[in-house]
């Protein structure tokens, strides 16, 4: 597992896959909150952003975030 991930890695990922999905952040949640909850799940399961499982990643995501509906 590589430990040169920070934070800001984490949510540089989020955005990204946030911003491509057309997904909007829940009322009282923060992308920081989401990031550390993927890096707990990281370091709890031997994992870092390179091996992370797609189905975690977007599971993860969907606790944070929900679809635009504009």
């Amino acid at each position: 597992m590589s430990t040169d991930y920070i934070i800001d890695d984490y949510i540089t990922c989020i955005e990204s896959y946030v911003y491509y999905l057309g997904y909007e952040i829940n009322d009282g949640d923060a992308v920081e909150d989401c990031a550390r909850h993927l890096m707990n799940w990281c370091e709890h399961n031997n994992h870092d952003l390179y091996s992370l499982p797609l189905p975690e990643l977007e599971r993860i995501i969907k606790m944070y975030y929900h679809k635009d509906e504009e």
